[in-house]
C-alpha cells in the first residue's frame, strides 16, 4: 500500500507541475523593480512538500483507484 501512496504522490506532483505554464512571449520586458517582485513571487511558488500533507489526507485506501483515474484524466486533458 505504501508504494501506491508514493505513486499517487508522484502523480499529484507531476500533475501540479504540468499546471505551471511558462509566461507568454508577448509580455513586455520587465523593469528591475518588477524583476525583484518576480523573485519574491518565485520564493512563494508551491513545491512538492506543500502538497504532500493534502495528498495524504485526501487519498485513502478506499479511493486510491479513483484518485489515480482522476489524475490520469487530468494529465490527458492537459496534453
Amino acid at each position: 500500500m505504501t508504494s501506491k501512496c508514493i505513486a499517487i504522490l508522484v502523480l499529484v506532483t507531476a500533475a501540479l507541475g504540468a499546471c505551471n505554464k511558462p509566461p507568454s512571449e508577448t509580455q513586455p520586458a520587465s523593469s528591475s523593480a518588477e524583476l525583484s517582485d518576480q523573485a519574491l513571487d518565485q520564493a512563494q511558488v508551491p513545491v512538492k512538500e506543500d502538497f504532500e500533507e493534502q495528498a495524504q489526507a485526501t487519498i485513502t485506501d478506499e479511493n486510491l483507484d479513483d484518485q489515480v483515474a482522476q489524475l490520469e484524466a487530468q494529465i490527458q486533458n492537459d496534453k
